[in-house]
């Protein structure tokens, strides 16, 4: 079950950073990166002490990659339809 949650919030949390990177303000798109490295930051001890160094960043580094890219890809959208 936990892991059909994760899930659902991971979709939710994607089509977000889709609606919001497509809108007229720029800025609106980089709320979620934005807070993704906050809680990162804020939690990073935490996470590295987890034991699996490597995978642990590899992930950080997939999940804002991800956002940005997104974010990105949603600015040439909204820069187009204009």
């Amino acid at each position: 079950m936990s892991y059909l949650l994760l899930l659902i919030v991971a979709s939710m949390i994607l089509g977000l950073q889709r609606y919001l990177s497509t809108r007229k303000n720029v800025y609106l798109g980089g709320i979620l990166p934005f807070l993704f490295t906050s809680f990162i930051c804020l939690n990073i001890n935490h996470l590295l002490n987890s034991g699996q160094k490597f995978y642990t960043l590899l992930a950080i580094l997939a999940c804002l990659t991800g956002l940005i890219n997104m974010w990105i890809s949603g600015r040439g959208k909204a820069t187009a339809s204009k």
